[in-house]
Formats: structure tokens, sequence, C-alpha cells
């Protein structure tokens, strides 16, 4: 949950026009990879990250495919998301700053929602054609 206090903040990042699916925060932390929003642009196809005054914007990933559901793991420095053209989909993640994609479950129908448990090594998301929650560890 993001703390209301931050919630004017978040317009400062929100693109005129723009269809933003995702977004999931980082902690702040001494580490200057925290204190970022993460958030998913479905019509750039891109995943951006900011400072969490909104500035800063960067473009981590782009034109690998409609991006859904987004989740952190700040302690594994990876970010997590959902790709799919509503006929085929697949989860990936990659580290923090966008590199080191790596796909983790395809062949899934149209993934949206997801969710992690870091703790228990395990991800949640929904299925948009099957109307499912699915699990994966």
């Amino acid at each position: 949950m993001i703390p209301k206090s931050l919630w004017s903040r978040l317009g400062a990042v929100l693109l005129s026009g723009a269809m933003l699916l995702g977004l999931a925060v980082a902690p702040a932390n001494a580490d200057d990879i925290y204190g970022k929003m993460y958030w998913s642009d479905f019509d750039d196809q891109a995943i951006y990250r900011a400072d969490l005054d909104g500035f800063n914007v960067e473009e981590l990933l782009t034109g690998v495919g409609c991006y859904g559901g987004l989740a952190l793991d700040p302690a594994g420095g990876k970010m997590y998301w959902t790709q799919t053209d509503f006929s085929s989909g697949s989860i990936q993640r990659a580290n923090l700053d966008g590199s080191g994609i790596e796909e983790l479950v395809s062949g899934l129908a149209a993934p949206i929602g997801l969710a992690l448990e870091p703790g228990a090594g395990q991800m949640y998301w929904t299925d948009f054609i099957t109307n499912s929650i699915q699990r994966a560890n």
C-alpha cells in the first residue's frame, strides 16, 4: 500500500494520455536503487521507474510486449512482470535496472495481475482468459 503522504507525488509522473497498468514501489533505503517507483505503460509497451518525488524518470524496458502486472523483490534485486498479447503470455524478471531479462513461466493464456511472496519463494498471477489465479515456486 502506498502511504497517503506519497499520493500527491505520484501525479508528477503520470503521462497525459498514457494507459498505465502496473505500479510498484521499492521502499526508501540508504541504497540508491531503493526509494523508486516502477510502472508499466500499455501504450508504450514499456516499464519505467522514477524517484518517489516523480523526478528522474528512466525507461527500463521497451518493445518486448504488453506489460500488465508488475511486482518488485527489492531484497533480491529483481522486478517481475507479466507479458501478454491476450492469446499467449509469460512471466519474466530482470534486475531492477532492467538488465538480465529472464523468462520464468511461458505458455500462459493472458497473465495480468502479479504478486510475489519472496520469503516463501512463490509468485501468484491472475489470467484474463482462463479467469484463474495461478501460482509458481
